[in-house]
């Protein structure tokens, strides 16, 4: 298993990538595989950094903001595992209502999680110790990561 911290800023987004690259090519993730993790981890990381708000209840002068990123391989399946310290928000919800269609309830934004969306097999979400914990899971095949059917 890889893991590593990072200071949520934009300069370290940039640091995250490099180091994900790696841990891909450490793991020996085949191309689609680390493409769809990469990208999922991206978009991710960069939510954290662009919307991911300080908690009402953390104590004053703790403002370091800051996510994890895990990533692990089976056999079968690449997890990745997004952890962060900011505000509540479950991204399994967000990412479930994403890629719905235009109607008076559309609004602009979530591509990046549709994206997700149509790349993990799985998506768990769960909230403890003040921290969002967010876990994709890619099937992976001789030819990359396989996309289950999902529901329309």
């Amino acid at each position: 298993m890889e893991t590593r911290r990072f200071e949520a800023s934009w300069p370290s987004l940039t640091v995250a990538e490099r180091w994900v690259a790696d841990a891909c090519r450490n793991l020996a993730l085949p191309g689609d595989a680390a493409y769809a993790l990469q990208a999922s981890c991206e978009e991710l990381s960069t939510n954290v950094v662009r919307h991911g708000d300080r908690q009402k209840d953390q104590p004053p002068g703790d403002d370091d903001l800051w996510f994890e990123l895990a990533i692990n391989r089976t056999h079968a399946i690449v997890t990745l595992t997004i952890s962060d310290n900011t505000a509540a928000f479950d991204t399994a919800a967000a990412i479930a209502a994403a890629g719905r269609t235009a109607g008076p309830d559309f609004q602009i934004g979530g591509l990046g999680l549709t994206l997700i969306k149509s790349l993990a097999a799985a998506v768990s979400y769960r909230r403890h110790d003040g921290q969002n914990e967010t876990r994709l899971d890619f099937r992976l095949s001789e030819e990359g990561p396989t996309v289950e059917e999902k529901p329309a």
